[in-house]
């Protein structure tokens, strides 16, 4: 795991949060997070990273992290990695930081494969996370029959075409549950690039001041 921590001091009601799946790449995307705070775009939040599993023989199907954030690939390395984080990580955090406990102050973060497990997460969650950005989604079928309050930002590139359908797909069922959702797409492929640019995006809409 790793976290940022904004300088300045936290909200009168607390942080809010990002939990951003491959936490591993926190240090990509917290400078996003940090200049918005500095441009005083967005409140001072805190950013979570929580790492998953590599196997460095394996990256495609079949690895581990596709093992963890792929529902229906290994049930029990799906069950003890989502357990774990909502029943094991956030709660330790709330109980260690000054973070705010309102659902609406919580987003989940997400790109390919972690995209999938955002969505997962975060429709069958949505009293602990009040929005989900889903960046390039690999899976379509997401049910947002319990989504609640939840919002949902989605991104995907022209040029990755299972996964920009695989996003139209996901707008298309929030849209149809009456979950409010959007879709960006850009001419791109499978860009980290894009992934950070449209991050700030979103922070603006969740967290904006």
């Amino acid at each position: 795991m790793s976290i940022y921590r904004p300088k300045a001091p936290p909200p009168p009601g607390g942080y809010g949060v990002v939990v951003m799946t491959d936490g591993g790449d926190l240090e990509q995307y917290a400078p996003v997070v940090d200049a918005l705070i500095a441009e005083g775009r967005i409140r001072p939040l805190v950013m979570v990273g929580v790492w998953a599993a590599y196997d460095p023989a394996v990256t495609a199907p079949g690895g581990l992290r596709w093992r963890e954030y792929g529902k229906g690939a290994d049930e029990a390395a799906y069950a003890a990695h989502a357990a774990f984080v909502l029943d094991e990580l956030l709660p330790r955090l709330q109980r260690g930081e000054r973070l705010s406990d309102k659902a609406g102050d919580w987003m989940l973060f997400g790109f390919s494969n972690g995209a999938d497990w955002s969505l997962a997460i975060a429709t069958s969650h949505p009293d602990r996370f009040g929005s989900v950005a889903a960046f390039s989604p690999a899976d379509g079928a997401v049910d947002f029959s319990k989504a609640g309050e939840l919002r949902v930002f989605l991104e995907a590139g022209r040029y990755e075409t299972p996964f920009l359908i695989a996003a139209g797909k996901v707008r298309d069922a929030a849209l149809a549950a009456g979950t409010p959702c959007t879709l960006d797409t850009y001419y791109v492929g499978h860009s980290s690039g894009v992934w950070r640019m449209q991050l700030a995006k979103t922070l603006v809409a969740v967290f904006g001041r």
